[in-house]
């Protein structure tokens, strides 16, 4: 899919990301659109989800 100057369409979407460890639940459907030109930050204190949520978008 190629975007050619469309700013309306997010190039990556994140779309209810789950994730627990063991019995704690680390996300629970999180979403995020980025789109051409941004730069998105995932921040948050120890153990509230944000490295959980920003590792399986980063190989991308």
């Amino acid at each position: 899919m190629t975007n050619k100057g469309d700013t309306s369409v997010p190039v990556l979407t994140s779309r209810d990301l789950v994730k627990a460890h063991g019995r704690t639940r680390a996300l629970r459907g999180a979403s995020a659109g980025l789109h051409a030109g941004e730069i998105l930050a995932v921040r948050g204190p120890g153990g509230s989800g944000s490295t959980s949520c920003a590792v399986p978008t980063s190989a991308v």
